[in-house]
């Protein structure tokens, strides 16, 4: 779900589900939250990047997912942390953090840019923010960051 490697201090996590574009289900928004909050208390870390496998950096909440709480409530099962928990550490991050984006960035994936402290793009990366084609109001204080940037 989500690969760690250290560089010196520097703490490289890559969201790591490429068949999916690296769309966050229940299990990615939990691995992140633990690795950031592992990161967080670390000594030996000072900085933190977030990056995408593959061609995406994050085509945002699995829709796939998402859709089986309704249609498939019995089997869907619930996160730790949740999109809840992600923000909330994203929120109180301590140490900086930033974003090295590769390919698409969709929702959630976008948002966290806004969390951001810098931002890195390849020339190929792509940025959507899907909230008004589906008649959903912006995530996690994305109409407070994104004017930040």
């Amino acid at each position: 779900m989500i690969r760690s490697e250290d560089h010196g201090r520097v703490r490289v996590l890559t969201l790591d589900r490429p068949d999916a574009l690296n769309a966050f289900n229940e299990a990615l928004y939990d691995a992140a939250t633990e690795a950031l909050s592992d990161a967080a208390q670390s000594p030996d870390v000072a900085v933190v990047v977030l990056t995408g496998a593959g061609r995406a950096f994050s085509a945002g909440t699995d829709v796939v997912e998402m859709a089986s709480r309704t249609t498939d409530p019995d089997n869907f099962t619930a996160g730790v942390h949740g999109f809840p928990g992600l923000v909330d550490q994203l929120t109180a991050f301590p140490k900086p953090f930033l974003c090295a984006v590769n390919g698409l960035s969709l929702g959630i994936g976008a948002t966290l840019l806004g969390y951001a402290d810098l931002v890195f793009m390849s020339t190929e990366a792509r940025v959507r923010c899907p909230f008004t084609d589906l008649a959903v109001a912006p995530e996690a204080a994305r109409s407070y960051l994104f004017p930040l940037l």
